[in-house]
């Protein structure tokens, strides 16, 4: 059942609105559910190493670019099925693969298990904001869906720190019933977080209708012959673009999947603690950079034009990770904490940049294929990079600071990438003067 809120009917259309709100809302629980089932073996790497005698490593792999290369590749094709229509199917179906998978994940034996599961994970995962994106265009119309669409995203912000809150409390639980379960803590911990999935799945094909085709005033399409055209034109510019913030990300989803087991090594916090404390530190901090960074952005771009924007991505970079090194260096739990803050307040404000950049630089006709494309660097550089490349770090020195180690060199490895592209980003805007009604043709920069 797909609904349309603007219909004539003013009682229609107020049931129309609770309907629709109704599905975004189920949208929203079902993005917060993949960021807990994605993100919960980052807080089980402790129990899980032990057990099944993997190296940190390999988590790291399970985390990283093991599932963002098959989250990234299979997402393209099943947004193609999508768009063909096949939307119902797709999410329920992928709703039940990965919370299945994420439930068979407990009962993993070894390396090879563990990894067939997070398999399912990501090719589950990846056919859930394809269809957000496509069912709330269908029930809202388009002066309606800025909103809701804003509220589906806002979640992915909350959830990169929010879902170890969650998962703490999905481990403390699992801790007491455990006493009545002859399995392991984190055997259950998998099947409690994975369990939620299959009635929402149930109350998705209820709910989410559907492709529908809405008539509406349409722009003229760009062929893929100028599409091409154009990125080959520009595609100095995305490049530097892309590189540098994906290095943002390779810290901040590196910290991400390692603080909570660097909390237990180091500090001898539960497994559920330490979920639930780097939560409460991370969701703020990162809500907060989110939010003031397109401000201070604009403020900077008052002054100093679009060069403020590769400013901003080269300060943010360089005061994140300024800030976790000093908080790893200091070996103190208030410093430490403070540190993390301080780095997922900035590092996040590095991330929403493209946004805006795009927004400022690209052709109207052009902008989502370039959204998507960041999206894809994003997961492949940050997903991918970050939580192996912190691990392998930290296992080379063996010792039991591996992990600030690995942390440190990433951060310092990081930033100076990230600042180098950004200012080569800001020399390549220095140089170009944008020609007058430019932007309307999506040639803000000019290659001459």
């Amino acid at each position: 059942m797909s609904t349309d809120i603007s219909s004539a009917n003013p009682l229609r259309s107020d049931v129309s609105t609770i309907f629709a709100w109704s599905a975004v809302a189920l949208l929203c629980a079902l993005y917060i559910l993949s960021f807990v089932d994605r993100m919960i073996l980052a807080l089980l790497v402790q129990p899980i190493t032990q057990d099944l005698g993997v190296s940190d490593t390999q988590v790291g792999f399970l985390i990283g670019i093991g599932f963002a290369l098959v989250y990234v590749l299979v997402g393209l094709p099943i947004a193609h099925i999508v768009d063909a229509g096949a939307r119902r199917t797709i999410l329920v179906g992928g709703v039940i693969l990965w919370s299945l998978a994420t439930i068979g994940s407990a009962f993993s034996d070894n390396f090879l298990h563990l990894a067939i599961g997070r398999l399912g994970v990501a090719i589950g995962e990846a056919s859930l904001t394809p269809v957000a994106i496509a069912a709330i265009a269908d029930m809202f119309p388009r002066e309606r869906r800025e909103t809701p669409t804003s509220v589906y995203m806002a979640v992915g912000v909350l959830m990169g720190s929010g879902a170890f809150i969650l998962g703490g409390v999905a481990v403390q639980f699992a801790g007491h019933i455990s006493t009545f379960i002859s399995l392991e803590v984190w055997r259950l911990t998998l099947i409690i977080v994975g369990l939620p999935g299959i009635p929402l799945a149930l109350l998705a094909l209820w709910l989410i209708g559907p492709a529908r085709q809405r008539q509406e005033a349409s722009v003229s399409n760009v062929s893929a012959a100028e599409a091409l055209s154009y990125l080959v034109k520009e595609g100095r510019f995305f490049l530097l673009l892309f590189l540098s913030v994906g290095c943002v990300a390779i810290l901040a989803m590196g910290l991400i999947a390692w603080m909570p087991t660097l909390l237990v090594r180091a500090f001898d916090f539960e497994v559920a603690s330490a979920g639930l404390l780097f939560g409460a530190v991370g969701v703020p901090a990162g809500v907060l950079g989110t939010v003031l960074a397109p401000v201070i952005t604009k403020q900077l771009s008052a002054r100093f034009g679009k060069s403020g924007i590769p400013l901003v991505v080269a300060t943010c970079s360089l005061a994140g990770s300024a800030s976790l090194v000093l908080g790893l260096l200091s070996g103190e739990l208030p410093f430490l904490l403070a540190g993390v803050a301080g780095a997922l307040f900035f590092l996040s404000g590095a991330i929403v940049m493209p946004a805006i950049i795009i927004q400022l630089l690209s052709p109207a006709l052009l902008r989502a294929r370039l959204m998507a494309t960041n999206l894809l660097c994003l997961g492949l550089l940050g997903q991918g990079l970050g939580p192996v490349l912190v691990a392998g770090l930290g296992e080379a020195t063996r010792g039991e600071s591996s992990l600030s180690f690995g942390l440190m060199v990433t951060a310092a490895v990081s930033a100076a990438l990230a600042s180098v592209f950004a200012w080569l980003m800001h020399t390549r805007l220095a140089s170009r003067v944008p020609q007058p009604g430019a932007e309307d043709k999506g040639l803000m920069i000019d290659h001459g």
